[in-house]
């Protein structure tokens, strides 16, 4: 298994996490060593919003899978009419 963290790259991963998480358009708040609560709600809603991300992402999939599944069998069925439409001219 491997594991990203641990006792002694603490800050190096909390440092990469921040980065990454600027990037990808979340706020940079994960301060994982604060004692005080404004940081830890920041922290909490950092948190929260990828949550909310993988939701969204989770919603997407499916509906794109099932709108996937509706065009491929709509597809086929329109092949299988062009088939039976070519089996008559023969």
């Amino acid at each position: 298994d491997y594991t990203f963290a641990d006792a002694g790259n603490l800050e190096h991963c909390a440092k990469y996490l921040n980065q990454t998480l600027v990037t990808f358009g979340f706020p940079a708040s994960l301060d994982l060593f604060a004692n005080d609560p404004v940081s830890i709600a920041r922290t909490c809603n950092c948190i929260y919003s990828l949550l909310q991300q993988r939701q969204r992402d989770i919603e997407f999939r499916e509906s794109s899978n099932e709108q996937r599944q509706i065009v491929c069998a709509s597809v086929k069925n329109e092949m299988k009419k062009k088939e039976k439409e070519y089996i008559k001219l023969l």
